[in-house]
């Protein structure tokens, strides 16, 4: 999906065991750390590594 898709339209999440729910209410208490996020990083060159590494925290992929 590209970026700019994700940039132009509210992203919305569904599936999250809580039900869906807006991000732009979720990531202020993310930056005002309220909240912790439970991920292993890994570099956009390895996103094949991420979509393997079944186990342990959820994948975030970070540009370098």
């Amino acid at each position: 999906m590209p970026a700019s898709l994700l940039r132009s339209r509210p992203v919305r999440l569904s599936g999250s065991g809580i039900g869906p729910f807006d991000m732009r209410d979720y990531l202020p208490l993310v930056a005002d750390q309220r909240v912790t996020l439970d991920v292993r990083t890994f570099p956009l060159e390895g996103v094949e590594d991420a979509w393997a590494d079944a186990i342990g925290p959820q994948a975030a992929l970070t540009a370098t």
